[in-house]
């Protein structure tokens, strides 16, 4: 199964992290859940993309230790495509600017004071 095309909803109710506040975009994490296939498809400190509802998409990462995660797909400085950046454990450099985005929700780490401008 692709990752791409081979998506199929499911059921399956969001878990307490969600309903405590850890994953604060409803309108992304509302939506059906999704089977993205299996993990081994994922390339090592690499990302794939899903599309989401209202028109954006989701990079989901995976890193050399097999841990898997999930962004919105775009960084929050210059909107770069993350699923295009270099995975470090659980951050993504944005190709961009060289900002680094961590898989924790609320962090977010800048490599120079100049990649903000």
């Amino acid at each position: 199964m692709s990752l791409k095309s081979g998506l199929s909803p499911s059921s399956e109710p969001p878990n307490e992290r969600h309903h405590a506040g850890v994953f604060p975009r409803k309108d992304i994490h509302d939506a059906l859940w999704l089977d993205i296939g299996p993990v081994e498809q994922l390339p090592a400190l690499g990302a794939r993309t899903l599309p989401v509802a209202g028109g954006r998409e989701i990079a989901i990462f995976r890193t050399a230790t097999g841990e898997v995660y999930a962004l919105i797909n775009e960084c929050p400085h210059r909107k770069g495509p993350l699923s295009e950046g270099i995975v470090h454990d659980t951050t993504v450099t944005c190709p961009l600017h060289n900002w680094r985005i961590s898989s924790r929700p609320g962090w977010r780490r800048v490599k120079t004071a100049a990649a903000c401008r």
